[in-house]
């Protein structure tokens, strides 16, 4: 039961909350024409988005440190 219930939070912060954000890099990197959000795009999308959360996450803690 608990496998299955972090299983679906997972999927639901990837699908919502990284992609999201990876669409928006994509946006601002090819200047708005990228598209996206067509299910082939997920993993390109989820994957960008982890990448800029964690430059931001890298980013703050080396400008607190």
């Amino acid at each position: 039961m608990l496998r299955i219930m972090l299983q679906f939070l997972i999927e639901v912060v990837f699908e919502s909350g990284l992609r999201a954000v990876g669409w928006a890099a994509m946006k601002v990197i090819t200047f708005g024409r990228y598209r996206g959000f067509q299910p082939e795009d997920m993993h390109l999308e989820g994957f960008a988005g982890l990448c800029v959360i964690a430059v931001a996450f890298y980013g703050g803690w080396r400008w607190l440190a």
